[in-house]
C-alpha cells in the first residue's frame, strides 16, 4: 500500500508538467500544421510541364486534391507551371577502404501559378489569357545518407525511399507557399 503512495507521489510532479506545458503551448497560439486549404482561385488546377502520370505529377494530384483542388484539363482557375525537375547524387565523402561511405541527395522543381485573364479584342472578340499571378519559384531539398557497400540492394533501396520523401516534402512547401504567397498578393492589393 505504501509503495503505490509512493508511486502516485512521483508521479504527480510529472503529471503537472506535462498539463503546464500543454496550457502554455495552447496560450501561446501553437498548434500542429494541419492540412493546407487553397483559396477559391486555385478550386480548378492545370497542371502545365510534366506528365500527370510522373512520379512528380502524381504527388501533385494527390496533393492539391487533399487540398480541396479539383485538377483539370481545361475550364481551369489556375495554371501550375512546374519546370527543371533535377534529382542529383553527390559523393560525400569516402571509407576507409576508398570506397563511397556517404553521398548527398539533392532534389529540385519549379513553378509559376498564373491566373486566366479575359481580353477582348478589337472586334469584340473575348480570348483566355493566363497571366502570371506568382513568378516562378524555385524548391530545393538535400538531403545526406551513409552508404553501406557491403549491403549494394539495400543502399538503392533507401536513396530511392529518400528521394520519394523529398518529393513530397518538396510538393508540401509549394502548396504552403502558393497558398501564403496568394495571401500576401490578398493583402497588398487591399491596402
Amino acid at each position: 500500500m505504501n509503495r503505490l503512495r509512493t508511486l502516485r507521489c512521483m508521479h504527480l510532479p510529472l503529471m503537472a508538467g506535462c498539463i503546464l506545458s500543454l496550457l502554455l503551448l495552447s496560450a501561446c497560439g501553437f498548434h500542429l500544421r494541419g492540412a493546407v486549404l487553397l483559396p477559391p482561385e486555385l478550386a480548378r488546377m492545370q497542371i502545365i510541364g510534366i506528365s500527370a502520370h510522373s512520379e512528380l505529377g502524381e504527388e501533385i494530384t494527390a496533393v492539391l486534391q487533399a487540398a480541396g483542388a479539383q485538377v483539370v484539363v481545361t475550364d481551369a482557375t489556375a495554371q501550375l507551371h512546374i519546370s527543371g525537375e533535377q534529382q542529383s547524387r553527390r559523393l560525400l565523402s569516402v571509407g576507409i577502404s576508398g570506397r563511397a561511405a556517404e553521398y548527398e541527395l539533392d532534389y529540385t522543381f519549379a513553378y509559376e501559378l498564373r491566373i486566366p485573364v479575359i481580353i477582348t479584342d478589337q472586334d469584340g472578340v473575348e480570348s483566355v489569357h493566363y497571366r502570371v499571378e506568382l513568378a516562378q519559384q524555385n524548391i530545393s531539398l538535400q538531403r545526406d545518407y551513409s552508404f553501406d557497400s557491403s549491403n549494394v540492394l539495400g543502399a538503392g533501396g533507401e536513396e530511392e525511399l529518400l528521394l520519394r520523401e523529398m518529393r513530397s516534402l518538396a510538393v508540401h512547401q509549394m502548396l504552403r507557399q502558393l497558398r501564403y504567397g496568394l495571401m500576401n498578393k490578398q493583402v497588398e492589393g487591399g491596402n
